[in-house]
C-alpha cells in the first residue's frame, strides 16, 4: 500500500485517523493506519527465534524480488513479521513480569528479615 500524499489543511477519507510520517514542505506523508511503515528490528534468527521462519520467506522475498519489493511485493510477509514480532514481544514482556514480581517477593522477604533482626 503506497503512502497517500494531502495538501495541509485538507482532509483525508480514512475510516480511523491516519498515522503522520514525515512532513515535506507542503506534503504530509500519511501512512493508513494497518501498515505503520515503521523499520523492523535486525532480522538475525538467533534473536527472534518464534519468527525464523517468516524471517527466511521475508529475506527470500527481497532476493528473488530486488526491484519489485519497493512496489509491494513482500508487504504481506512484512506484516506477518510485524505481527510476530509483536506476539514475541508481548511473550517476553509477560515473562519478565512474572520474573520481576518473584524478584519483588523475594526482596520483601529479605527485607521483613533484615528488618526484625
Amino acid at each position: 500500500m503506497r503512502p497517500v500524499f494531502a495538501q495541509r489543511g485538507e482532509d483525508l477519507d480514512h475510516e480511523s485517523p491516519p498515522q503522520l510520517q514525515q512532513t515535506k514542505n507542503d506534503l504530509l506523508v500519511v501512512s493508513p493506519p494497518f501498515f505503520p511503515g515503521k523499520m523492523h528490528p535486525p532480522l538475525t534468527l538467533h534473536r527472534h527465534p518464534m519468527c525464523a521462519e517468516i524471517i527466511e520467506e521475508f529475506q527470500k522475498c527481497h532476493l528473488e524480488h530486488p526491484v519489485a519489493k519497493f512496489f509491494g511485493e513482500c508487504t504481506e510477509l512484512k506484516i506477518k513479521l510485524d505481527r510476530c514480532f509483536r506476539q514475541e514481544k508481548a511473550l517476553k514482556r509477560k515473562a519478565n513480569f512474572e520474573q520481576s514480581k518473584k524478584l519483588k517477593e523475594r526482596l520483601q522477604v529479605l527485607r521483613k528479615e533484615s528488618a526484625e533482626n
